[in-house]
């Protein structure tokens, strides 16, 4: 009877403990800038103008197509964009929770307790609850990706069932499609079917890969025609092939495996406790595997810039599933005193990791920078150009066609032969001469509010341009509540569009500047 009802208690409280942690957060209205890039595709999709960053200019500048797809269609009807990403993100989330408290259902072998573990790991755990209401994919990805190992577990017990095949193919090519790196799961639960056919001569795994093709084939086929190029334009910004971006990808790991120490150690304990202690060995290969690779692909690209280890996240649930396996096979004393550890370091982590609780609680680019957008909504014509570092809000809420300055969603910038992996990740090309052969209206250093000085690299290169000083003044404008923005404006005379409608508060700020450029 307590084993009937420990997961379901364990996934309530998993669910409550999740939920108030984003109540917390979001006292403060975290949602990261990147999240506004999708939405401004995905608006852009739902008037019909395409699956582009700016009308007619046809830039991959996401990695997230399902996403987008689904937001689209919430645009389309008429819906408020970020509560719908909210919204999804909840409910995926609290369906990935869901399906773990329901592995031992999926899994014959493996004990309801586990299942019960691996889901208070997840719901403590800042590093998967964050991303709650971030308006973020990645609640999506660790659903499709949970989904599609315990599928692979069916599979697994009725090997010549084809529905399930065919279900297992749909679910890995939806996970492909909203993250192109979760191919990885197609790749590793290949493998493991393949190796089962060999062992049994069933040649019916092939439904598998081929339904898995049909639809990952046809979508690929689609955007290289659509797009033009193999990979996302925002892999071109990131990712390079220096030893300094895989030193880079290792201090991420190593400082992800740090705040999840005691999970992490219950999960690479896998590797040394006996095979026959656990009750789903099958299921215990596919998560060693499949979290090995994940890890060498993380290692490999250079790691993430944003919170809360956002590229460990979609596969987190997969870790505490393998983690909670391994402390039920371990001597019940040594158990029970891990889970209590395990999970007070969560807690610990949530108030003292500043990558998981200090920075996604007060990360405020996302924020700042839709006051930004609509500011300039209300005082620049609709035609005018922006460039900007600030790609998601700024240009989502003021509706301007816009530069970005970083690359994600400029082809030019992106293709840009420049060493990547010593910097920030995403934040290392520009391009300060193409910006300025666009001749913006405005233009933005550094991050949402501006700065006078230059920031990143095409910040510098355009503030080092002769045509910049002779072209281009320095504004600051106060956008209400206590806060500026600080622009690049080109003037009348060198054919820019002039911001309207200024008011006296707005020409006082000006007043405050202290610096601006010769010229």
């Amino acid at each position: 009877m307590l084993a009937r009802l420990a997961p379901w208690t364990a996934f309530m409280l998993a669910a409550v403990f999740a939920v108030g942690h984003n109540y917390y957060i979001q006292q403060t209205f975290w949602m990261p800038d990147d999240a506004y890039i999708s939405m401004r595709y995905a608006e852009n999709f739902a008037a019909g103008k395409g699956l582009v960053y700016n009308e007619g200019e046809r830039v991959e500048g996401y990695t997230t197509f399902l996403w987008v797809v689904l937001l689209g269609g919430g645009a389309f009807v008429g819906l408020d964009l970020e509560a719908l990403a909210q919204a999804i993100g909840i409910t995926f989330s609290l369906g990935a929770l869901f399906l773990v408290s329901r592995a031992h259902r999926f899994a014959p072998g493996l004990s309801p307790w586990s299942s019960a573990l691996a889901v208070l790991m997840m719901g403590t755990c800042g590093v998967f609850t964050t991303w709650l209401m971030a308006g973020m994919e990645t609640p999506l990805v660790a659903f499709w990706c949970v989904l599609a190992v315990l599928l692979n577990e069916q599979v697994r017990a009725q090997p010549r069932a084809p529905g399930l095949l065919v279900l297992l193919g749909v679910c890995c090519a939806l996970a492909a499609m909203t993250r192109p790196n979760m191919g990885l799961v197609f790749v590793v639960l290949l493998l493991d079917r393949f190796i089962d056919a060999v062992r049994t001569r069933n040649a019916s795994f092939l439904l598998f890969p081929l339904t898995f093709g049909a639809l990952f084939g046809a979508y690929f086929l689609w955007r290289y025609t659509y797009y033009g190029f193999l990979l996302p334009n925002t892999f071109y910004v990131k990712v390079g092939g220096t030893w300094a971006q895989a030193m880079r990808g290792m201090d991420y790991t190593g400082r992800f495996l740090g705040a999840t120490f005691f999970i992490a150690a219950s999960a690479l304990a896998a590797y040394l406790i006996p095979k026959r202690a656990f009750g789903a060995p099958g299921l215990r290969r596919v998560l060693l595997t499949l979290l090995t690779v994940h890890a060498a692909y993380v290692v490999i690209v250079g790691g993430d810039f944003m919170p809360s280890f956002r590229f460990f996240a979609s596969v987190f649930p997969l870790l505490a599933l393998l983690a909670a396996m391994s402390v039920a096979a371990m001597r019940p004393h040594a158990a029970v005193a891990l889970i209590f550890v395990a999970l007070a370091h969560n807690g610990m982590m949530l108030v003292s990791h500043r990558d998981i609780g200090d920075r996604a609680g007060k990360g405020n680019v996302g924020r700042y920078g839709k006051r930004v957008g609509l500011w300039l909504r209300e005082h620049a014509p609709p035609d005018a150009l922006l460039a900007t570092n600030t790609a998601g809000s700024i240009p989502f809420f003021s509706k301007l066609p816009a530069i970005d300055m970083l690359g994600l969603c400029d082809a030019v910038i992106a293709h840009r032969d420049l060493p990547v992996g010593r910097g920030t990740p995403g934040h290392e090309k520009g391009d300060g001469r193409y910006v300025l052969s666009r001749k913006p209206d405005y233009i933005q250093f550094g991050s949402a509010s501006g700065s006078v000085r230059p920031v990143f690299r095409g910040d510098r290169e355009i503030f080092q341009a002769a045509e910049f000083k002779r072209d281009y003044v320095s504004r600051t404008y106060a956008i209400g509540g206590g806060g500026v923005v600080r622009l690049y404006v080109r003037k009348p005379a060198a054919g820019g569009k002039p911001l309207s409608a200024v008011s006296s508060e707005e020409t006082a700020a000006r007043k405050k500047e202290v610096w601006k450029p010769s010229g």
